[in-house]
């Protein structure tokens, strides 16, 4: 693969280059896909610095933004990163990111049963967000 295929903008970018400007909501949804699955693996990627994946988790915000709360892809990447171990052995860095991803969701209104089960996993770190389940 090349590295245009791994970054995350890119393909972000031309995702939203089909659902707006060229009304292929389908082509658009493979290429939302491709960009979400790029963008967790960033997340979740402890070599990268915070600012690369601010950028990811950033991406991820607004891919979900536009798909349905109980996207499958919204799934896989929420539990991939609530489920990050750093290669250190440090505190879960992923939560940070789930955080506010959970949070964007929640303001977006578009948290699934994903963001809510993965929220209850990890309430004591994240926070007890009783308008999260309304």
């Amino acid at each position: 693969e090349t590295a245009e295929v791994q970054n995350p903008e890119l393909l972000y970018g031309i995702a939203h280059y089909y659902w707006y400007a060229q009304k292929a909501q389908r082509r658009a949804y493979n290429f939302f896909v491709l960009a979400a699955t790029a963008a967790t693996a960033q997340v979740v990627d402890d070599t990268l610095s915070d600012l690369d994946r601010d950028v990811a988790a950033i991406v991820l915000k607004n891919t979900f933004s536009l798909l349905d709360k109980d996207d499958k892809a919204q799934v896989v990447a929420l539990q991939r990163i609530s489920r990050h171990e750093p290669a250190d052995g440090s505190a879960n860095s992923g939560i940070l990111w789930l955080s506010d991803i959970i949070k964007s969701l929640q303001k977006d209104r578009k948290v699934g049963w994903a963001a809510v089960f993965e929220w209850a996993r990890h309430a004591d770190a994240i926070g007890r967000y009783q308008h999260l389940l309304e």
